[in-house]
């Protein structure tokens, strides 16, 4: 058993669904506005939402965890359902306990009306589904994905045909990376499907289906919960002489003006706006055991002075840092004098070469950016910046704009050279750059964010990378040029003009809960562990899982 070293988490979410612009996200993801509409008022509807004084596991949130765990799409589905029957049957009989319940229950009929106008639109202009299901008869308790066989009835089919409708939309976008090998059952092993079948999803549609009911499962949770599934994932194979984690590093997102550039300013913003959940975060992190660190997001849609009264806002409550995230549809400085290298044979590849040749965008972000450089390294603040050409694409492509080449050329022209600047992902190991840290030749890897990424902190003394979602290390072949890839590079001689040993640089993190994560984060962090089993990194291994990131947090 390989060395079981202490870690801080560099790189968690326990944002939840209320955080989140989740009527842009899906209509980045490729679902039509009333459907986009729909699906995120019903998440958000169902959302658990603590009074963060205590820490209680709801009934609810025990109910998706298990089927999340169990990898059963019928029992996210019934977990789903039941939560939003007993909203509707409480708000029926008049006994909803407070005003966010009755809130909740409302939001969630207008989230059936929404789908149910898309999807069955001449039965929706006789009578709104909402009028039919409050007061035609008693709400049903059970539901067709309770593995009782029950028929399915029409709240049953709303949310399976419009969960199939939007997955079928996300199946070619790019956040979900390995949506094209979702087409058969068996995706998930111990994956159910009988329910969704008797409410009429046909087998393509459960073939698809299954990353949009985790993704939705992991944010309607409540935040205690989302941060008690964290440390059970963590348990979760904990070997006798384990350990846990001496710090997270809970990381924010600030969306919702970049979506409304590219769609509309009719797009529901997020239940909570960035002040609440600042404070949020913060009332969460008083309550934990562990340490909780809280970076909240800056966002330069908002323009110079806003997106600075916000920094000031999250200061002033204890933020130790922001997040930038570049596939928004920003670079983090413009320059026409550099064009980022796509590689040839990646899915979409003229997309991200098309972008990468022009300019971004939206002029007024970039102008915010060269004043958010500044006034970071100036004010000796922390950024925490996406790196990979991936992730929350507001539009497919997007990505290419978190080149860490643009924070070297922004970090020269401000002059911003001691900028706190910690690379989420490290560059990744997607197929647009040649897999980054996975490429299969040294001379791919040299074409990569990764490389850049490391050349970068080479460079600059607080400049850091995250190794955040890597999941190539959970695939043999890969881990071991992952592996020998970390082996070169942290016993080489330091390279000709840097300055610092990217042994110093290099964090662990690993981005949960994102879909791909959920139930693998132990099971990550061993797959680390296993890495720098090897003798010649085993010198370096305190380093890369606690003490460069103490250093980039005490910087």
């Amino acid at each position: 058993m390989p060395e079981q070293h202490k870690f801080i988490d560099m790189h968690i979410h326990l944002f939840t669904a209320r955080y989140l612009p989740l009527h842009g996200i899906f209509r980045s993801f490729g679902a039509i506005n009333w459907l986009a509409r729909g699906l995120a008022r019903f998440a958000v509807s169902i959302t658990g939402m603590d009074d963060l004084d205590s820490s209680p596991r709801l009934a609810f949130s025990s109910n998706v965890l298990r089927a999340l765990q169990g990898q059963s799409a019928d029992g996210l589905m019934n977990a789903i359902a039941a939560r939003s029957r007993e909203l509707l049957i409480k708000y029926q009989s008049s006994t909803t306990e407070n005003e966010a319940e009755e809130e909740s229950a409302r939001l969630l009929l207008r989230a059936i009306d929404d789908l149910n106008s898309g999807l069955f639109p001449v039965q929706h202009a006789k009578r709104p589904a909402s009028s039919r299901i409050m007061f035609d008869a008693e709400i049903r308790q059970g539901s067709a994905f309770d593995g009782t066989g029950t028929t399915p009835d029409h709240l049953d089919t709303i949310l399976a045909q419009g969960f199939a409708l939007a997955a079928e939309a996300l199946s070619e976008n790019d956040f979900f990376d390995d949506a094209a090998h979702l087409h058969s059952e068996s995706h998930f092993e111990k994956r159910t499907y009988d329910g969704l079948r008797s409410a009429g999803l046909t087998p393509r549609d459960l073939g698809i289906i299954g990353q949009l009911l985790v993704f939705i499962g992991t944010m309607v949770l409540s935040e205690h919960d989302r941060y008690q599934a964290l440390e059970d994932d963590y348990a979760d194979g904990k070997p006798s002489n384990g350990v846990d984690a001496d710090k997270y590093v809970g990381i924010l997102l600030d969306m919702h003006h970049a979506y409304v550039e590219v769609f509309s300013q009719d797009l529901d913003p997020p239940y909570f706006d960035f002040k609440r959940q600042i404070r949020r975060m913060k009332a969460l992190a008083a309550l934990r055991g562990v340490e909780l660190i809280s970076f909240g997001s800056v966002d330069p849609f908002r323009g110079p002075r806003k997106c600075l009264e916000n920094v000031d806002y999250g200061v002033e409550q204890g933020v130790e840092g922001f997040k930038l995230y570049p596939p928004l549809g920003y670079r983090a400085f413009e320059s026409n004098n550099y064009v980022t290298a796509v590689n040839p044979a990646a899915q979409r590849a003229d997309k991200y070469e098309d972008l990468a040749e022009n300019p971004a965008p939206t002029q007024h972000a970039q102008d915010a950016m060269n004043v958010i450089i500044q006034h970071f390294s100036k004010c000796k603040l922390r950024l925490f910046a996406h790196c990979n050409p991936k992730g929350f694409q507001v539009k497919q492509g997007y990505g290419i704009f978190s080149d860490p080449e643009h924070w070297r050329q922004g970090m020269e022209e401000f002059d911003a050279k001691d900028l706190r600047l910690f690379l989420a992902h490290g560059g990744g190991t997607m197929d647009v750059d040649w897999h980054g840290w996975a490429a299969a030749t040294d001379e791919d890897f040299e074409k990569s964010f990764a490389y850049r990424a490391v050349r970068l902190a080479q460079t600059h003394r607080n400049v850091y990378l995250g190794l955040g979602h890597i999941l190539d290390v959970f695939d043999a072949d890969n881990h071991d040029v992952i592996r020998q890839r970390l082996v070169s590079l942290l016993n080489a001689p330091q390279p000709v003009g840097t300055s610092y040993a990217i042994s110093q640089k290099l964090c662990y993190g690993s981005d949960w809960n994102m879909p791909r994560m959920i139930g693998k984060t132990r099971k990550y962090l061993s797959a680390f562990y296993r890495i720098f089993d090897d003798p010649k990194l085993r010198p370096f291994a305190q380093d890369f899982f606690k003490d460069n990131a103490d250093r980039f947090l005490n910087s």
